[in-house]
Order: structure tokens, then C-alpha cells, then sequence
């Protein structure tokens, strides 16, 4: 008495078989590995969305304030007015417009910039006269966070920080950047200006912000 046959694939529909399979895998493999991606591309990396709103104070010079709020934390990286750059140095404002310069103050010039300091007391020494945080003052009680200084016609110039930490040009406690800020999603820009038909453009690393004034 014969067994029963059993059924067997032919060889070309097993290949096909295994074939099938082995694509299926790949696909779910990359469609499992482009959620992933996805999902930790949008909760590592969100695009900060500015929000800038500004004011003048009308004086000898006159104040522009800048508030810039993000969605995100970011980084002021360069302030430009004009052909002048904060990459190149501290910005300064003269009858004849602005450029940059190595030191924090120059008679017949106005010089702004931040420094890092706080809690504690900010003073200023030296000729002329000086604004801190948009307050005309030579001495400060602050917060902890970036403190816009602003010294004009001055000479023989330095910034007494808490701790007993002296500016006077460059420093790890200054920044060309002038900016107030106690956190990373909102600061303050005091640009002192003569006259209109200036183009200030921040630059943050998420994103720029251009004004005219």
C-alpha cells in the first residue's frame, strides 16, 4: 500500500517565498527606523519662533529698545548695525555712525556691550557717563544673568563685577553682544543711535531678527 504524498513546494516558489520575506523585514525595519527618527528629531530639535517687539527712548544719544522672546532656548551669536559687527569687536556709536573697537570706552564715542555678573553689585569708574540695564547709573544691584553696559564719552574705563572680577576690554566675563537676559528664551537689546535710517539684525543661532530704526 502506497503512503500518501506529501505536499512539497517547487523550488522557484520557495525562493519567491523567501524573497518575500526578506523584503518585508527590510521595510519594516526602515519604516520602524524613520519613527524613531522622526520622533527624536522633533523633541531634540525644535525651530525657536521669535517674537520682537521694540520702543525708543528719545534722549542725548536716543535708546532703541529690542525684546525678543523665543519659543526656545537659543543663543544671541552677533549683533550688526549697519556695516558693523559684533564678531569684530565692541560696538560703538560716533557722530559719524557705528564701527568696532577693542576697548569698553573712547572719548567722543559711545560703547555698548554685556557683562555676565550677579547677584551683586555692577559699578563703573573711570570719565564720562554710563547706563546699566537702560538706567543711567555708575552703580547697580543685579540679578545673576547678562547686564547691558552703556558708556559714553568716557576715558580710563573699567567695570567692577561681584568677586571682585575687573573689565576693561575682552574678557570671559563680557560680550560684544550688548543684551540683558536671565534666561535663554528672552533678552533685551539697548542700541544707542544719533538719528534714523540704521538696520539692526540679531542674529541668534535658530533663527535672525532685522529691525530698522
Amino acid at each position: 500500500m502506497r503512503a500518501p504524498s506529501q505536499s512539497r513546494l517547487s523550488p522557484a516558489r520557495t525562493a519567491a517565498s523567501e524573497v518575500y520575506s526578506a523584503v518585508l523585514i527590510v521595510a519594516i525595519t526602515l519604516a520602524l527606523s524613520g519613527a524613531a527618527y522622526s520622533l527624536a528629531s522633533f523633541h531634540v530639535n525644535p525651530v525657536p519662533v521669535y517674537s520682537t517687539s521694540s520702543f525708543s527712548v528719545y534722549a542725548n544719544p536716543s535708546f532703541l529698545h529690542i525684546e525678543v522672546n523665543s519659543s526656545a532656548p537659543t543663543t544671541p551669536a552677533e549683533l550688526r548695525i549697519d556695516n558693523a559687527s559684533s564678531l569684530e569687536g565692541f560696538l560703538a556709536l560716533s557722530s559719524v555712525g557705528y564701527r568696532t573697537t577693542s576697548t569698553i570706552c573712547s572719548s567722543g564715542e559711545t560703547t555698548f556691550f554685556s557683562v555676565s555678573a550677579g547677584p551683586g553689585t555692577i559699578s563703573v569708574s573711570g570719565s564720562g557717563n554710563s547706563w546699566i540695564d537702560g538706567i543711567e547709573e555708575s552703580t547697580a544691584n543685579v540679578q545673576r544673568g547678562w547686564h547691558e553696559v552703556v558708556l559714553a564719552g568716557g576715558s580710563g574705563c573699567m567695570v567692577n563685577l561681584p568677586g571682585g572680577i575687573q573689565v576693561s576690554g575682552p574678557s570671559p566675563s563680557s560680550s560684544p553682544v550688548p543684551m540683558e537676559s536671565f534666561s535663554s528664551r528672552s533678552f533685551l537689546f539697548l542700541v544707542p543711535y544719533y538719528s534714523s535710517g540704521h538696520v539692526a539684525t540679531i542674529v541668534f543661532d535658530g533663527g535672525t531678527q532685522v529691525l530698522g530704526f
